[in-house]
């Protein structure tokens, strides 16, 4: 925004007029989506004023009539969709013309009309007609319109086909070419898998067919959040990368812009053919992104354990429970303030004292899982989503008593991880091989001297006396430390120091390794940044970062990223230990030390943790 309102000031002096409506017309697109509809309105104005074309305009009743329709203004909303529909089809731009109308039989099938211009078919358009317009976004937008419509006329299976193809194609583009469906995504993302979830869970149990598609539909949303952790390998690039790499962008040019003599869906074959043959891309462990999880994967959770997930819709709820043999979704009812309560729990939980949490963590407790508690058996796999991404269910209260009182819970990132599973229990740590690393002087006010970092050491050394223990403390504590073959073969990694996380700008937390000076940057030696661990791969059966939150409440739907916890699970760690608050010193020594005593007669984490 800071960068756009420098550009404003440019095309301002310059009276650059098509620059001037661009420019308004981004800003007010952006304010809408972070509701701040006073600022969207004043940007929305200014870009009428720079109006020039009925092509400029049929875009500007169109943004205009989102506007209104994000702010629920229905009926006018309609009008201005009717008339960025008629000027699309004046200035022959029939992609914006069928969204345009698309929108209109949404709304139609919401509010009573006098006027209805939807024909008897609800969606007055074939899913052959919307899959055809050229424009990737467009199409996209196009789909989930239609799928939309669908839903308000009760047919949810149609609604689903739809959306769960929609949902693959994201997937596709995501990984493949990132950037091309540009806004939509970002703007429509959270709405479109929030929608396909509930629809997905729904109509199982509805159909009672068993819930096991509609894990599968979970699975497909986590793994597009993990995208975000995949990188494209760099090195030598070969004539042939660049040959295919030209021939996609030009076959994306053809479509979007209609000129080719081959059909969209020609093009499209093409195109994916070209993107599938190419094996650059990959996730933080090497592993190819596009992952046929199916039912043969819950056999291989251990005997006596099952996988746990929540999700929240409004005032829904749907849990998830599966087990080796079968997979249940129920709906629950819930209280009408269950994000409320959810909001007050992660802002106060680590003040134990009170009274309002101690009600709050019952009360989510006997909602959430009371009406499952059957089928929960000893230990618990549980896949955090939406408001519980970084949750302690631990904390949860049925009866009186935590969770943790009764159940063993291990939490993981996807559902993919439940792959590593074995009949031995997960995860579990060797003790062959120790690396030992932290800093408990710091001469800085802003960071207290850590006296109980150096009785941490002291103690993990005392207890595995046997174990090949490598030291990185004092001089020896620097970056470079996370990248040598000491810490690549250690079977655990212990850091004991300061961390702050960021979880709004996940590359700006950072773990202290020492002294810092008041003007050193993000890349000194001193400091431990979340690209540090991406550069090393690590084949740790368990790392402990014991230092002040170093875990996070993740504000994003679908977002696995958790801070420190995600970089070093996805740079080949089997398991991490972290916090999710500030923590006393002195305690946090008394758990290192009791935690790992009880490793050491004990390889399972989650049992000697508990």
């Amino acid at each position: 925004l800071e960068l756009l309102d420098l550009a404003l000031v440019d095309m301002t002096s310059a009276n650059h007029g098509l620059g001037l409506y661009s420019l308004h017309k981004l800003l007010a697109n952006i304010y809408r989506q972070l509701g701040l509809h006073k600022e969207m309105s004043k940007h929305r104005d200014l870009q009428l004023e720079s109006l020039s074309t009925d092509f400029e305009r049929a875009s500007f009743n169109f943004e205009s009539a989102k506007d209104l329709y994000t702010q629920n203004h229905l009926g006018d909303s309609k009008q201005y969709f009717i008339q960025a529909h008629e000027l699309a089809l004046a200035t022959k731009r029939e992609n914006l013309g069928i969204i345009s109308n698309m929108y209109i039989c949404l709304i139609e099938n919401q509010i009573e009309t006098h006027d209805n211009r939807c024909s008897a078919n609800p969606q007055n358009l074939t899913l052959a007609e919307i899959k055809s317009i050229s424009n990737i976004r467009m199409r996209f937008e196009g789909l989930y319109l239609w799928a939309q419509i669908q839903l308000k006329a009760g047919k949810k299976n149609e609604a689903f086909t739809v959306l769960d193809e929609l949902v693959n194609n994201i997937r596709f583009y995501r990984t493949s070419l990132p950037g091309v469906l540009g806004a939509w995504f970002w703007e429509n993302n959270k709405s479109v898998f929030e929608i396909y979830l509930k629809v997905a869970a729904d109509r199982h149990i509805d159909l009672s067919t068993g819930a096991i598609e509609s894990l599968k539909a979970l699975q497909k949303i986590k793994s597009i959040s993990s995208i975000k952790s995949g990188h494209l390998k760099t090195g030598q690039t070969s004539h042939d990368d660049l040959a295919v790499a030209t021939e996609i962008r030009t076959l994306i040019a053809n479509m979007e812009s209609g000129k080719s003599k081959l059909s969209n869906e020609e093009l499209s074959s093409q195109l994916d053919k070209l993107i599938l043959g190419t094996s650059g891309y990959s996730t933080g462990q090497d592993q190819p992104i596009e992952i046929d999880w199916s039912q043969e994967t819950l056999v291989k959770l251990p005997e006596n354990s099952a996988l746990l997930t929540i999700y929240t819709f409004g005032n829904e709820a749907y849990v998830w429970v599966a087990d080796r043999q079968l997979v249940t979704v129920k709906k629950l009812e819930q209280h009408s303030d269950i994000n409320s309560m959810l909001a007050r729990v992660k802002e106060n939980i680590r003040y134990q004292g009170s009274t309002s949490i101690q009600s709050d963590l019952e009360n989510l407790g006997r909602s959430l899982l009371q009406p499952v508690m059957e089928h929960l058996p000893e230990t618990i796999f549980f896949l955090p989503l939406g408001e519980f991404n970084g949750f302690p269910l631990e904390a949860l209260k049925i009866d009186g008593r935590y969770l943790i009182e009764q159940h063993q819970v291990i939490n993981i990132r996807s559902l993919d991880s439940l792959n590593s599973v074995s009949d031995g229990g997960f995860p579990e740590a060797s003790t062959r091989k120790i690396f030992i690393s932290g800093s408990q002087s710091f001469n800085d006010k802003a960071l207290m001297d850590l006296q109980g970092a150096s009785s941490e050491m002291f103690n993990i050394e005392k207890i595995f006396n046997e174990s090949d223990i490598h030291f990185a403390i004092g001089e020896n504590l620097t970056v470079d430390a996370f990248h040598g073959p000491e810490i690549e073969a250690a079977d655990i990694i212990h850091i004991a120091s300061h961390a702050v996380l960021d979880v709004t700008y996940p590359e700006l937390s950072r773990v202290y390794l020492g002294p810092v000076s008041a003007n050193s940057s993000y890349s000194s030696d001193a400091i431990l940044v979340p690209a540090d661990i991406r550069a090393t791969h690590y084949n740790a059966d368990l790392v402990f970062l014991s230092a002040c939150q170093t875990s996070g409440l993740n504000q994003f739907t679908f977002d696995s990223n958790l801070g420190f916890v995600s970089e070093f699970i996805d740079s080949g760690s089997k398991a991490v230990i972290a916090s999710l608050w500030p923590i006393s010193d002195s305690d946090t020594a008394l758990l290192v030390k009791d935690f790992y005593r009880a490793l050491k007669q004990n390889p399972n984490v989650a049992t000697s943790l508990t």
